[in-house]
């Protein structure tokens, strides 16, 4: 199944999940997920009089163990990986001649048990 939502805040960021039920296991289910998350349209951050232009893109995968009885989470595994890039407009400090672009990256893993 898939789940698509968006969270418009500063970040008008829009992501789409796919879970599937990839083993039952004694008393569990096992589900594998990915996600997919990207801003939607122009994003500007606005600090005072500068607006810098951006965009967030990042993807996710995960495997869940369920409790086939309780339905409770026993153990989640995720890996996430969210690149971030913005752009410092020219003349922003009277010397610079030209756009500068900055780019991030984070990549991160959460294991719950």
């Amino acid at each position: 199944w898939t789940i698509t939502s968006s969270a418009p805040s500063i970040f008008n960021l829009s992501q789409v999940t796919t879970y599937e039920l990839t083993d039952i296991n004694g008393d569990n289910y096992v589900l594998s997920g990915s996600l997919i998350m990207a801003t939607q349209g122009k994003q500007e951050l606005d600090l005072v009089k500068l607006k810098l232009p951006f965009t967030i893109n990042g993807t996710g995968i995960s495997k869940l163990t369920v409790d086939r009885k309780t339905g409770w989470i026993k153990k989640s595994e995720t890996k996430t990986e969210i690149s971030f890039d913005i752009t410092i407009p020219k003349g922003i400090d009277g010397k610079m001649t030209q756009d500068e672009n900055l780019h991030l990256k984070i990549d991160g893993e959460t294991i719950i048990e």
